[in-house]
Parts: C-alpha cells; sequence; structure tokens
C-alpha cells in the first residue's frame, strides 16, 4: 500500500483526485463556466473555443463571417446554401425546428 501511495504521490496525472477537479473553468473573455471544451481550456487561453475565435482570429464585425474556415457564422452560411439547394427554405427548417424542440 505504501509503494501505491508513493506511487501517487509522484505523479499526479495517475492520481484520481487529481482528475477529478473540481474547479470551475470560467472563461476570462465573458465570465461564464467553460464545459464543452474543458479539455482545451488552456489551449484557448481560458476561454470558450468561441470567445478565443472572436478575440483572436475573427476579422471585421463579430456578427458576420470571417475568413476563417472554423467560423461559425460562415459554416452557417454554407449550410444555408446548401439546404436552399436542396430546395428548402433555410428559415422554415429553423422554424420547424424550434416547433419541434419546444413543442409549439
Amino acid at each position: 500500500m505504501k509503494q501505491l501511495e508513493r506511487l501517487l504521490a509522484s505523479d499526479p496525472d495517475r492520481n484520481p483526485a487529481h482528475t477529478l477537479n473540481t474547479d470551475p473553468k470560467i472563461c476570462v473573455r465573458c465570465g461564464k463556466p467553460v464545459t464543452v471544451h474543458a479539455t482545451e481550456y488552456e489551449v484557448f487561453e481560458k476561454m470558450h473555443w468561441l470567445c478565443f475565435h472572436l478575440e483572436f482570429e475573427h476579422e471585421g464585425d463579430p456578427d458576420a463571417a470571417c475568413s476563417d474556415p472554423s467560423c461559425p457564422w460562415w459554416q452557417l452560411q454554407v449550410l444555408q446554401r446548401q439546404i436552399t439547394a436542396l430546395g428548402h427554405d433555410p428559415k422554415k427548417v429553423i422554424e420547424q425546428a424550434i416547433k419541434e424542440r419546444w413543442k409549439l
């Protein structure tokens, strides 16, 4: 048992108490908890991925698509074009999804 305790003490990555860190990860940009991309919290400078994108990568108006292929606004534009190309109205698709989700 002493050998296990020494091993755990010498290697924090093997210590279950270390891996069960309950400290909330708070975004330094917006002040809200980071949960979805919590494993990349340090990579994204202690921010949500979206806050990081808007802070460091996004060019121009934050409400408009930028040239970064990971930009969510650009990706939405691509999806809207594809939905339209399939013969559907993107606004009606969203309206239907809202009705289904919230039982309206």
